[in-house]
């Protein structure tokens, strides 16, 4: 079992948080591997820290602006006040190299707060669904703390980093991520309609791939599902003949934090 055999590196947030000294830049994962255990720990350290500067692009944490100098490049539901407001700093960044930093935030952190998964037989912990700029920061950090989820899932690639590299490991308390769904109006809800209309039937293939992105738009908790089935010229024939079908589809849908819903819809057409 990991925990016994990295008796070393566990710690409770609370002591593992205690890396943190006043004045320090701390660089958080970011968006969907937001760790909400981690932030909620130094957010409690905030009356005794001075000067802290803390980096979390697209940050779903709620950051208290008057108790850390923060940093941001995509502002959330989480932050969008404060960023309106110039209480959050901004970096209007539109693009940064592979296997580097964006500019703007401090490419030396003394303090990195990543979510990882538990190591494996080779000591190697994976970074889940979300990368990000962990494997960047993972090397240049004078400090990394990982929050083990048990259910991260091992991506391939540069997407993982050697447990040595970890000061402290601390047991997850809550799930990453956490996106808010928005609220929709009536318009944005018409033009939702007719948006996935047009994707549904004159943009999407067979065997395409769709990356859905945040927003009102995107961000669907229900409604109607269109599924284009293209047959062969010899099955459509068979089927021609048939009174109805009876049918069963399985969907598996995994969201940004690793969860997983099955769907299966069944029907007779």
């Amino acid at each position: 079992m990991w925990r016994d055999r990295q008796r070393e590196r566990l710690a409770t947030a609370d002591q593992a948080l205690r890396a943190v000294r006043p004045g320090d830049t701390v660089a958080v994962a970011s968006f969907s591997n937001t760790p909400h255990t981690l932030c909620r720990a130094l957010a409690a350290r905030a009356g005794e820290l001075r000067g802290v500067r803390v980096d979390h692009l697209a940050s779903l944490f709620p950051w208290d602006p008057d108790a850390f100098a923060l940093t941001t490049n995509y502002a959330t539901a989480a932050d969008r006040v404060a960023v309106n407001a110039g209480r959050v700093g901004y970096l209007p960044i539109s693009h940064w190299h592979a296997d580097a930093l964006p500019p703007g935030v401090s490419p030396t952190p003394d303090v990195y707060l990543v979510p990882v998964s538990p190591p494996d037989a080779e000591g190697r912990c994976s970074f889940g669904t979300g990368a990000w700029f962990s494997p960047v920061y993972c090397r240049t950090a004078r400090t990394v703390i990982g929050e083990v989820h048990e259910d991260f899932v091992r991506t391939g690639g540069d997407s993982w980093a050697p447990v040595e590299r970890f000061r402290h490991l601390v047991p997850a308390e809550e799930p990453t991520g956490m996106v808010t769904t928005a609220p929709r109006t009536e318009e944005e809800t018409a033009a939702t309609e007719v948006i996935c209309t047009l994707v549904a039937h004159e943009l999407v293939h067979d065997r395409d791939t769709l990356q859905i992105g945040i927003g009102t738009v995107s961000s669907v908790t229900n409604g109607t599902v269109t599924l284009r089935l293209h047959l062969s010229p010899a099955m459509a024939k068979k089927l021609s003949h048939l009174h109805h079908v009876a049918m069963t589809v399985r969907l598996a849908l995994v969201a940004s934090g690793s969860q997983r819903i099955s769907v299966v819809a069944a029907g007779r057409y």
